[in-house]
């Protein structure tokens, strides 16, 4: 799981994401995110509606999956990114290999991480 440091919790930060943040599309979730000249560190949340599933069960294991694959690229992350992870429904029946590869793919298309 995500340090507290590196969780992105504040209201004004996801209205700031969703006015000027650019997004990034994949198959099991969309990445709204922004990087600042800022020297902060990077800072990640991911967002997972009921319509994605009933049960809350399944939505913290999807978080839970999601924060991992993160916490592991989190070294290297630019700082001063803030960034959520906008789950889909089709993430429900992934792989843990196709999520880790959505996520890996999605943080070098947003320029977050260089590997």
């Amino acid at each position: 799981m995500l340090g507290r440091q590196n969780r992105l919790d504040l209201k004004k930060d996801f209205v700031f994401l969703k006015e000027k943040g650019v997004m990034v599309s994949s198959p099991f979730f969309g990445l709204l995110f922004s990087i600042s000249a800022l020297k902060d560190k990077p800072r990640f949340a991911f967002l997972i509606s009921t319509k994605v599933s009933k049960k809350a069960v399944v939505r913290n294991q999807l978080k839970r999956r999601l924060s991992a694959f993160v916490e592991e690229k989190l070294p290297l992350a630019k700082s001063g990114t803030k960034a959520v992870f906008l789950v889909k429904g089709r993430a429900v029946d992934a792989s843990r290999a196709d999520l880790r590869q959505a996520v890996d793919q999605a943080l070098l298309k947003a320029k977050i991480t260089t590997k």
